[in-house]
């Protein structure tokens, strides 16, 4: 098992089927909040995955934007990004 801090030795393509597997996760647990007719007890708990889940995906979010990034980065043979200001005088690139 990893943290959200460490990255996996996995490829970007398996994040879809982790997502499927955790989304089946909170509806076991609903459904067991339904079962037991007690669902305040499971509330901390679903509360509490939610909080994971949003820095979970945000985490793939900017994984998979950075090997988007690298690919194009690699495509057009550039490793720099090129800095650009502009102004109605002059224009300038870095």
């Amino acid at each position: 098992m990893w943290g959200l801090g460490q990255r996996p030795n996995k490829s970007t393509d398996e994040y879809p089927r982790r997502q499927k597997a955790i989304t089946m996760l909170f509806w076991r647990i609903e459904l067991a909040a339904v079962e037991s007719g007690t669902p305040a007890i499971y509330d901390a708990l679903i509360n509490e995955l939610n909080e994971w889940m949003i820095s979970y995906r945000l985490l793939v979010k900017s994984r998979i934007t950075r090997t988007a990034n690298r690919k194009v980065s690699d495509e057009t043979g550039s490793d720099k990004k090129k800095a650009v200001a502009m102004s109605a005088q002059t224009s300038a690139t870095a």
